[in-house]
């Protein structure tokens, strides 16, 4: 069986089923090859407290894009208000991580 792995593995696969299938023999554990669960979830908009913070969280996020879009005059000048519109976006359709990568990253790439 080891040979078998080496010889599939060491040649160009011609047939992933066959590697699949030894993957599953060697492991002994279901072939999961690709995952069901969206990558954002979109929010409800309606009168409930988490809703209205959300939607205040945006607000934040996007005064902020229009104060320092306002006085752009080079490229470089876009940057802050790209990544406040990317960040208030991403938290506001509850992308995994967001939360870490807004807290973060921003101030990293910022400072």
């Amino acid at each position: 069986m080891i040979d078998l792995a080496i010889d599939l593995f060491t040649k160009v696969p011609r047939n992933i089923e066959k590697i699949l299938h030894l993957k599953y023999k060697i492991l002994g554990s279901p072939l999961i090859i690709m995952n069901d669960a969206p990558m954002f979830k979109m929010p409800t908009i309606d009168l409930s407290a988490k809703s209205l913070l959300i939607l205040s969280q945006l607000g934040f996020f996007a005064v902020f894009t229009y104060w320092s879009s306002k006085g752009a005059e080079s490229n470089i000048d876009y940057l802050f208000p790209v990544l406040m519109a990317g960040s208030g976006l991403a938290l506001f359709i509850s992308v995994p991580n967001s939360r870490m990568g807004v807290t973060l990253g921003v101030p990293a790439l910022m400072g």
